[in-house]
């Protein structure tokens, strides 16, 4: 017996799309796990933030977004989540859960 799965996987990355730019956002497993793994505590929020867009997203994307002036707090919030949501492969609703609570406890 064999069982073809080729068709199946994933090929390309998902995007985020942020005021008329496209960001493509790395869900690889291995990007995945490194974040999953890194210790965060005592970081600064803006310090994470910034982090979970530049691992995922880039420098590049990191760059683009922090040129973009007039967002706010819950607007980076919300790039975040989405960030999150594509890179897990979760509803964006899911990532708002898990991004949040984490965010508590080291509050």
């Amino acid at each position: 017996m064999r069982l073809n799965i080729t068709e199946k996987l994933q090929r390309d990355f998902p995007e985020l799309e942020l005021r008329g730019k496209i960001f493509q956002i790395d869900n690889r497993k291995d990007t995945v796990l490194a974040y999953t793994e890194k210790d965060f505590s005592g970081q600064k929020t803006g310090d994470l933030m910034e982090e979970i867009i530049r691992h995922f997203a880039g420098e590049k994307a990191l760059k683009e977004i922090q040129s973009m002036k007039d967002l706010s707090f819950h607007d980076y919030e919300t790039i975040i989540y989405a960030i999150m949501s594509l890179a897990m492969e979760i509803t964006f609703e899911e990532a708002q859960k898990r991004f949040h609570s984490s965010a508590g406890e080291s509050a």
